[in-house]
């Protein structure tokens, strides 16, 4: 989804509605979530994922 997202862009993907985006722990502590644009995504967290304060604190920096 996000190299799909850098090359189509992600309103052309969704027709402007939002994306939602499984995250792996991976994904967002190497801030690769970065470029998808916050207006468009909403960031879910896998329950698999273990949250510890690095991942909570993270999730609170890319809360728009």
């Amino acid at each position: 989804m996000l190299d799909n997202t850098v090359i189509f862009g992600l309103d052309k993907l969704t027709v402007g509605l939002p994306a939602f985006v499984n995250c792996t722990s991976e994904s967002l502590t190497e801030r690769l979530v970065d470029v998808l644009p916050p207006s468009l995504t909403v960031l879910e967290i896998l329950e698999t994922v273990e949250p510890g304060p690095e991942l909570i604190a993270l999730c609170v920096k890319l809360k728009p």
